[in-house]
């Protein structure tokens, strides 16, 4: 008998510690993560930003009074629907909308390579390919609503057959952050569901929305591959 209560006390003790091992693990994890977006961020505002990549895209999303605005008035939502035009932009703000590519060239400057990503138009990349920039080989993909888990499995293995260092996907369904397939580093999503730009990581998949228009997003990977987000509006 004491020595079956002992095997189970030693049972009991191990379930313990292994508890305690995976919570001390996540929360090693968690403040690890943390302390690297920190140091990215710090990297970023003394502008010294060699061996990162950035990631840089317009906002589509109109802003709570323009989206007012907007069903009041039918054409602009005609002129939403045929694209941004500057017009539409500087009203969500009321001044002058941010260049994108004064924010290539601000990034650039520090020592970043960038890429930028066409949110506008997400169709662009409904045929995957692959862009290369001072040695990173990029997957550009769209998976458009409603979602087809084999069609999006299919793109992303191509991608991976073509020797990606990373992929990024551009969506207007919300579903893909799930995510429903691996594969995707990157995630960007423009979809209401997805109020927030601010990033998270969805399981293996960092997912990020959109900001309003007149905004540009920024999606920051430091050189170890730890990612972060910001949202510009000013330079």
């Amino acid at each position: 008998m004491q020595k079956r209560t002992r095997e189970i006390l030693a049972l009991v003790l191990l379930g313990v510690l292994l508890l305690v091992g995976v919570g001390a693990m996540g929360y090693y994890m968690l403040v690890g993560h943390n302390w690297n977006v920190t140091a990215s961020n710090i990297d970023d505002s003394i502008g010294q930003m060699d061996g990162y990549t950035v990631f840089l895209y317009e906002g589509t999303r109109p802003s709570p009074a323009e989206a007012e605005r907007i069903s009041d008035a039918q054409p602009l939502l005609d002129e939403q629907s045929r694209g941004i035009s500057k017009e539409t932009r500087e009203s969500n703000g009321g001044g002058d909308p941010i260049d994108i590519a004064d924010a290539v060239k601000s990034y650039q400057e520090k020592g970043a390579t960038v890429f930028m990503l066409d949110a506008v138009d997400m169709t662009r990349y409904s045929e995957p390919y692959v862009v290369g920039k001072n040695g990173k080989r990029i997957g550009l993909m769209s998976a458009m609503s409603p979602l087809r888990k084999t069609e999006v499995r299919r793109a992303v293995i191509g991608l991976e057959r073509q020797e990606t260092d990373y992929i990024v996907a551009l969506t207007n369904d919300a579903m893909l952050c799930k995510p429903i397939v691996g594969g995707i580093s990157i995630i960007v999503c423009d979809d209401p569901v997805e109020e927030s730009p601010t990033g998270e990581y969805r399981d293996s998949s960092y997912c990020v929305g959109v900001p309003y228009i007149g905004e540009i997003q920024a999606v920051v990977m430091s050189p170890s591959g730890v990612l972060s987000s910001k949202t510009i509006t000013e330079l």
